[in-house]
């Protein structure tokens, strides 16, 4: 496997979680950089898989991301939808074996961050922390959704929580009209997006703004935000529970290995 191409691999947990990277895709596109995303879950809750991985290839292809560079881990024995934290070690093994069969090697990651929004995302956060540290390269985390300050019913879209070292990234309104409209390409979750849109059309339209944060691993020992997180307040996941069933996952070598210190690679 070589290791001086330069990629950036991208980590999700739903077909449509890409929307909230869009403008990261777009960058690291921009600079030439080979883009890999591969997808850990059926995302089939209420929806058949093969129906929303075409909406999200086709989301991809748009962005300009070919197919082969697209990956829905598992086969036949996909993890489901909402069962990421039960399945870490095994996603873990589909994502090294899914690596290990392509020419080059990442050199940078990102991944949902650590938020509190949905328990698959912040699953896929500490996926992403191990494989980075695993390979010595830089892990950068964007929002999808988060309940932080935020009373029931509402809650903030890509908007990350405070702290820690951040990049900001300003773009044009064609810009944001054009990543704010994806929303539309996912036509099985209409639903979903009837909740998700304003605050995004806020985010990417009137804002055009958004951040990542550089990921620090010894987060994924604390809960990621004082008060009710939205995963217990939407998806009967207390914090206890999460915590039960990643700790084995999170805690491994966490304690012992360094942070990655190398520099993150400029843009721009």
């Amino acid at each position: 496997m070589h290791t001086d191409a330069d990629v950036a691999l991208f980590l999700f947990a739903h077909q449509d979680d890409e929307y909230a990277a869009a403008p990261w895709l777009g960058r690291e596109l921009a600079s030439g950089a080979a883009v890999w995303c591969a997808y850990f879950t059926d995302g089939a809750a209420r929806t058949p898989a093969h129906e929303r991985d075409a909406e999200t290839r086709t989301v991809l292809n748009s962005l300009g991301i070919r197919d082969e560079n697209i990956g829905f881990l598992g086969g036949s024995d996909r993890v489901a939808d909402g069962a990421l934290p039960h399945r870490l070690e095994y996603a873990d093994e589909l994502l090294m074996q899914w690596i290990a069969r392509r020419r080059d090697a990442p050199t940078r990651v990102y991944t949902p961050d650590w938020e509190g929004g949905h328990p698959d995302h912040d699953a896929v956060h500490a996926l992403g922390a191990h494989f980075s540290m695993r390979l010595g390269i830089p892990h950068w985390a964007f929002s999808i959704y988060n309940g932080y300050h935020c009373p029931p019913p509402f809650f903030s879209c890509l908007r990350l929580l405070p702290g820690g070292e951040k990049q900001r990234l300003t773009y044009s309104f064609a810009q944001g009209w054009r990543w704010a409209m994806l929303c539309w390409h996912y036509r099985s979750q209409r639903r979903t997006w009837l909740g998700l849109f304003p605050g995004a059309f806020v985010a990417r339209v009137l804002l055009r703004r958004e951040s990542i944060r550089r990921c620090d691993p010894r987060r994924l020992a604390d809960r990621p935000h004082k008060g009710t997180l939205l995963y217990e307040r939407l998806f009967a996941m207390p914090y206890q529970r999460f915590d039960e069933l990643t700790r084995e996952f999170t805690s491994k070598d966490m304690s012992q290995r360094p942070l990655h210190q190398a520099a993150p690679r400029p843009h721009g």
